[in-house]
């Protein structure tokens, strides 16, 4: 209610929920507030390992905002998974969105859905896409697509621990490398 009593002359946001017990801010009603802000022009929404699931594709909404043209999500360790990362890809159809920062590590994104996400680099007004997809497990395929958003993106270097990196040939025993 105190968003939306602003929401005329809300211009920035920046908004941390750590409580895991307050999805509720992940709400349509919340985000029908933010996407008729007239004036609403940078948002950043720290909702990181707060449980959404994939009810965190809602945000995929903030596509409608008119003035919106920055925008920052830390969906970090949430589960969104394929069904969530394709729902934030809807964030393409901004008209207005210059900047994005997706943090989506530790959300079992896999594949399907980081070349969904690698979509968001065809957005015509973008001009900064910073995509954070390590720890998904998200093979070799998804990896690539992650990458290729590279045109305006950077792709976070692929995490140790996730399955991004390219497999090795295998060396035949005995064989020398060239010098």
């Amino acid at each position: 209610e105190t968003v939306a009593s602003l929401s005329h002359s809300l211009r920035t946001l920046d908004l941390r929920v750590c409580d895991p017990s307050a999805p509720s801010a992940v709400s349509a009603k919340a985000l029908a507030v933010l996407m008729t802000a007239p004036a609403l022009h940078t948002l950043r929404l720290d909702y990181s390992q707060i449980s959404l699931g994939p009810r965190g594709g809602l945000l995929g909404t903030l596509a409608n905002a008119p003035a919106l043209h920055t925008l920052a999500l830390n969906l970090r360790g949430n589960a969104l998974g394929p069904s969530g990362a394709q729902a934030l890809a809807a964030l393409k159809r901004s008209r207005s969105l210059r900047s994005l920062t997706l943090n989506l590590r530790q959300n079992a994104v896999q594949g399907f859905g980081a070349r969904w996400l690698a979509g968001l680099s065809a957005l015509p007004s973008l001009r900064t896409l910073v995509l954070n997809v390590g720890a998904n497990s998200l093979g070799y395929g998804g990896g690539e697509a992650a990458r290729g958003a590279a045109g305006v993106a950077r792709a976070a270097e692929p995490d140790p621990r996730s399955r991004l990196q390219r497999p090795r040939p295998h060396r035949r025993q005995g064989a020398r490398r060239a010098e």
